[in-house]
């Protein structure tokens, strides 16, 4: 038994048929040899380019064959980042490709888009650069009723627009990895991927799914042979109402799970999941209430990272769960610097209107040190009157009572130097000794020589006289 059923077929536009432009469109669809694992990729090659259908039909082509070597590998490796690095590694192949076939390195002619998924049993992933959709969902077995079948839509890969109308993003192009998108997406029953033209029967303003289409699609596909589902397909892009909505080329795949073999003729209920998990997207007028206990829906914009078991379990695509606690973290890594900063513009706006303050404080001591000196060293000057100074040779410093004169050579080695700046008392008792020393020798070296002349006279009178 088959595990995936595969309906696709496209359609040329009537803005084409009138220009005689080829479809430029192109679909491939592949299924792995055990039947658990199918690859789908449609792409939309651009109007404006000279060989695009040639390019969106090899893209298509390779992309759908390369996901199926990825499924072989899952069977012995974990998913991971090498599943990110394949894909890209795939891009560039694809790109060389192409330019062997251009013959140079210029590529645009080949201008085209890309929406791709690998799909197994457990989950897989999509591949998204530029515009295009992917809507995919489960099927509620809980909710289904007899004769009647409850459809979810839970995973949604939007289109990429550029500013102006009609205007996207490339393969083909040089900044294309700035655009691609991988997304891990979870357990899925069934698949719809569609091209631009495509996107206007499954999707409303060009976002949001349509619910009513989608649920007559999917009836109409239950109600019609597995052989036939994709002339069916093919009659329903062809309708005029399908006309009035895009006048360009239409590509639409839909792939159904095994589980829609039990509910042959039954009939389809479909309800947007997405709209309750992240309401954000279908009613931007209502504001959700954020649990910070609850898991976050982050977007996955870029290239996103694969993480292991991604594949295997991720719930929804693009989906990530962060606790709150991790919210709350990052509020406080942000919070505690600027508190920190408060705190020191605080200090400096005391620092800079008395610097003694800070003492209070006992923040600086250095500050507290140089403050207490300075104030004893105004004490002092402001106690202590300058005394008259008999010796105008000897000049003393009031701080360190250093000597700050030559002194004559009968001085030298004679006057002591004290060092003692603790004490207003000291300082004086210190500069009047060192007065009293002074005079003190200079009446005995007086003395001294006065006593030698008259020693001098009594053994050698003859100098005496004739001096005289």
């Amino acid at each position: 038994m088959a595990f995936w059923n595969i309906s696709g077929a496209k359609v040329m536009g009537p803005a084409h048929i009138q220009t005689g432009t080829p479809c430029q469109d192109a679909f491939a669809t592949g299924i792995s040899d055990d039947g658990q694992w199918v690859s789908l990729v449609v792409s939309d090659g651009a109007g404006s380019a000279a060989r695009a259908e040639e390019g969106s039909q090899l893209v298509a082509q390779v992309f759908s064959e390369k996901l199926l070597d990825i499924a072989k590998l899952l069977h012995t490796r974990v998913p991971g980042g090498w599943i990110n690095d394949f894909v890209i590694q795939q891009v560039i192949h694809v790109r060389e490709l192409l330019r062997e076939k251009a013959g140079k390195d210029d590529i645009r002619d080949f201008h085209c888009t890309l929406v791709a998924s690998l799909v197994g049993p457990s989950g897989g992933f999509l591949i998204h650069i530029g515009d295009g959709s992917l809507i995919s969902g489960t099927v509620d077995e809980e909710l289904c009723e007899e004769k009647k079948l409850h459809l979810k839509i839970s995973n949604q890969s939007k289109p990429e627009n550029g500013e102006y109308a009609n205007e996207t993003f490339f393969i083909t192009e040089k900044d294309w990895i700035k655009h691609l998108r991988i997304t891990p997406i979870g357990k899925v029953d069934w698949l719809m991927l569609a091209t631009d033209g495509g996107c206007a029967l499954s999707l409303q303003n060009e976002s949001t799914p349509n619910v009513p289409n989608i649920q007559a699609m999917v009836q109409h596909l239950l109600n019609t042979p597995e052989a036939s589902r994709a002339k069916a397909i093919e009659a329903w892009l062809g309708t005029d109402g399908a006309k009035q909505l895009s006048n360009d080329d239409k590509t639409f795949i839909i792939c159904l799970g095994a589980k829609f073999q039990n509910y042959q003729g039954h009939l389809i209920q479909v309800t947007n999941e997405i709209v309750e998990s992240q309401p954000g997207i279908q009613a931007p007028q209502a504001i959700p209430k954020i649990n910070l206990a609850d898991p976050v829906k982050v977007s996955t914009q870029g290239l996103s990272t694969v993480s292991e078991g991604a594949v295997a379990g991720a719930s929804q695509a693009g989906t990530y769960a962060i606790p709150g606690k991790s919210r709350l973290f990052n509020l406080k890594t942000v919070l505690l610097p600027v508190l920190i900063c408060m705190i020191g513009l605080y200090l400096l706006s005391l620092y800079l209107d008395d610097p003694l303050k800070i003492k209070d404080l006992k923040l600086n001591p250095l500050v507290s040190v140089k403050g207490e000196a300075d104030k004893a060293k105004n004490t002092q000057q402001d106690s202590v009157a300058p005394a008259p100074d008999k010796n105008p040779e000897v000049i003393t410093d009031a701080k360190s009572s250093v000597n700050l004169t030559e002194p004559k050579e009968s001085e030298v080695n004679k006057v002591s130097v004290v060092n003692d700046t603790s004490s207003e008392d000291n300082g004086v008792k210190n500069k009047s000794d060192i007065k009293n020393k002074t005079d003190t020798k200079k009446k005995t070296d007086t003395k001294n020589n006065e006593s030698d002349d008259s020693s001098s006279l009594k053994n050698n009178p003859s100098k005496s006289s004739n001096k005289n």
